[in-house]
């Protein structure tokens, strides 16, 4: 215990670390000794299989060696530094390219040889290389084993963090303690806690490397589901309700034989799954996972009748008022002429229609609400709440959810996303959730034909687009910014649309929409677009979860590589609503190889899930979904995709760790590896 303590020290008693040096670091998120131990390599470096001009390949990535010559620094138009620096590589002459890093010209200096990694550019005879890192070569110890490369932040360089790394494992190393047995490494094949540390900062050579990462991931792993342990196999009971059918109550199956369609063995399977959970005892706490299109609102809905015929009443709560109000479309269509009271709550209703809604809630005779955080309101009470459905879950947060449901006794929860999540993750995630998936799409969709483009290529693309609106189809544009920025080189929905209004529009209607309108303008511009008044809709990611338009066949995505995996999934599923071949054009250009591979996986295929386990891959635990409040950026090492023998592994060892581990230990891992998961977990 008292060597853990030593790690709660703030950074600053580290050797080296003055007050400028501490503000670096804690730009980084690192605060104390332990933090730092923890900011592992981002990448390694191996320098050792130097290209020659002749051998590097038109776009792959190589690494090379070269004196340079002569720096030279451009502005474009727009705003954005492009440094050139010319290098002697070999005997030949090719310059290594960064893009809005004019501070490379202050750094490197004529006549000094840097190692390089970059993408590979060959017009003719002239080389550029894209650089994605680069080292000085004084500061690139090639017989030292691997390079590691970390996050820094302004002031720091590669150097100056490996040089405090040194001085940390030799300092203070010794006083990490190991919390698995001599007999269980030797067992598992496991190293020992303090060379694992060693090797995963400082690796002698690859498989040292990997064997570092597994104990680490292991350690990581078996932590996380200690901390997550108290949250799982409490299953609340909830309040007796009327018994529910055998199987499908009368009104179920009439509205189930009205749909124009066959439900999906897939949808079947998954009703049948929350019929068996809504009959137990204790709440059912269900994630339904179904891909864009695969009908998870459909399920929503039968879940809602189940709700209905047990005499409970349910509430749907979606992140936008656009997507209520599609919610609350689609129920009052489904159920119309069914004894069903359905209404929309958000914070665009006007006063006397909510108090009607409050009072039909509380008194039992409304049967479903559906709204947005406006749900959440204090005064909003339910007569009897049986079901809560959540849409696209990972925009609410713990607390969220949980108020909602305490507006009743311990209700049944349905959560939906339409961002897959890799199995092991959501298992680790969701340690009492039960997990539903949709697997398969309603027949007769067509898959979204996707293509990347370099920007050069922008207006073939959007010549296309016009085509495709001369023959009776709709376009989505979508840009990442609302306004323009002086510190980002990228369009904004404004200049975008005063650009193709210009070109197009005489020819037919241009629309623009943006998180920054009121509710109420989003709302009218985006009915306009589904009626068909509006042809081209110019919009930012606000269009990510909305409407769904039929005749929107075409989407183009400007900078597309600002994009994460699971984003550029939802939106392109805003098109191939209908029966018409869809299509989604990703211009963009990829600065760096993980950029690069989100375009051409989107590219490759439609199918989400394998996009989500390419999206945690790229953008590792930390960034997938962005929920800070799960405590998943506070893994650093673990990969979901690629470590699932080391779960297995963890398996086996923690019924023995979670006997053992000294409480105070745990608590302090808690303190320091797990921030963000102790309300939850001590709660």
């Amino acid at each position: 215990m008292q060597g853990m303590n030593v790690f709660q020290q703030n950074v600053q008693y580290l050797k080296g670390v003055g007050p400028q040096r501490q503000l670096q670091l804690q730009k980084l998120h690192i605060y104390t000794l332990f933090d730092l131990l923890w900011h592992l390599p981002r990448q390694y470096e191996d320098f050792s299989q130097l290209q020659t001009p002749e051998q590097m390949r038109e776009g792959e990535m190589t690494f090379c060696k070269g004196e340079v010559l002569q720096i030279v620094k451009n502005r474009t138009a727009r705003g954005m530094f492009i440094v050139r620096a010319h290098l002697l590589c070999e005997n030949s002459v090719i310059t290594a390219i960064w893009f809005n890093q004019p501070f490379i010209t202050t750094i490197l200096k004529e006549h000094e040889t840097i190692v390089l990694k970059g993408r590979v550019r060959r017009m003719g005879a002239r080389i550029e290389i894209h650089v994605a890192h680069y080292e000085k070569s004084e500061h690139h110890p090639l017989s030292e084993g691997l390079l590691p490369v970390y996050s820094l932040s302004e002031g720091l360089n590669q150097k100056k963090m490996r040089q405090m790394m040194q001085t940390l494992l030799q300092t203070y190393l010794p006083a990490y303690p190991e919390i698995l047995t001599k007999a269980i490494r030797d067992q598992e094949h496991l190293l020992d806690i303090h060379t694992a540390w060693r090797q995963i900062h400082f690796p002698e050579n690859n498989m040292q490397r990997a064997q570092a990462h597994k104990r680490l991931a292991l350690e990581e792993y078996l932590l996380f589901r200690l901390i997550m342990k108290k949250d799982e196999g409490f299953k609340p009971p909830k309040q007796p309700f009327a018994t529910l059918w055998p199987e499908e109550d009368p009104l179920t199956l009439k509205i189930k034989q009205r749909l124009p369609f066959r439900l999906t063995d897939a949808q079947e399977r998954v009703i049948q799954e929350i019929r068996e959970d809504m009959r137990k005892p204790y709440a059912m706490n269900r994630l339904l996972e179904g891909d864009v299109g695969s009908g998870k609102t459909l399920v929503a809905a039968f879940s809602m009748l189940m709700s209905k015929a047990r005499q409970t009443q349910s509430a749907l709560m979606a992140p936008t008022e656009v997507l209520a109000i599609q919610h609350y479309r689609f129920l009052e269509k489904l159920f119309h002429g069914a004894p069903i009271l359905t209404a929309c709550l958000t914070s665009s209703t006007p006063a006397k229609e909510r108090d009607s809604i409050l009072e039909a809630l509380e008194d039992g005779s409304l049967d479903i609400l559906v709204g947005t955080h406006a749900l959440l309101q204090e005064d909003l009470n339910f007569f009897q709440l049986g079901l809560v459905v959540i849409d696209e879950q990972h925009r609410f947060g713990v607390r969220q959810r949980a108020r909602l449901s305490s507006k009743g006794q311990n209700p049944d929860v349905l959560v939906m996303t339409a961002t897959p999540i890799p199995r092991t993750l959501a298992l680790s995630l969701y340690g009492r959730l039960s997990i539903s998936v949709i697997d398969e799409l309603p027949p007769g969709r067509l898959p979204i034909k996707t293509k990347y483009l370099p920007r050069r290529d922008r207006v073939q693309a959007y010549e296309f687009v016009r085509k495709r609106i001369q023959q009776g189809e709709q376009a989505y544009v979508i840009c990442p910014l609302v306004e323009e920025s002086e510190k980002q080189d990228l369009l904004d929905v404004h200049t975008l649309y005063q650009e193709l209004f210009e070109r197009y529009g005489a020819d037919f209607k241009i629309g623009m929409v943006h998180g920054r309108m009121s509710g109420e303008e989003k709302q009218q511009i985006l009915e306009a677009f589904h009626r068909g008044e509006i042809q081209m809709l110019i919009a930012t990611t606000v269009v990510e979860v909305g409407v769904d338009v039929p005749k929107a066949t075409v989407m183009v995505i400007e900078h597309a590589e600002r994009f994460g995996l699971s984003q550029l999934h939802q939106l392109r599923g805003r098109v191939g609503r209908g029966d018409q071949q869809s299509y989604c054009i990703l211009l963009g250009e990829p600065a760096n190889e993980n950029a690069y591979q989100r375009l051409l996986a989107m590219q490759n295929t439609n199918d989400g899930f394998k996009l989500a386990d390419l999206d945690l891959k790229l953008r590792g635990p930390g960034d997938f979904w962005g929920v800070r409040q799960h405590g998943i950026q506070d893994l650093k090492i673990l990969d979901f995709t690629q470590d699932q023998q080391v779960i297995e592994c963890a398996q086996r060892i923690f019924p023995w760790l979670e006997d053992t581990l000294d409480i105070g230990l745990k608590e302090t891992y808690l303190q320091l590896k797990f921030p963000y998961l102790k309300e939850i977990a001590v709660n």
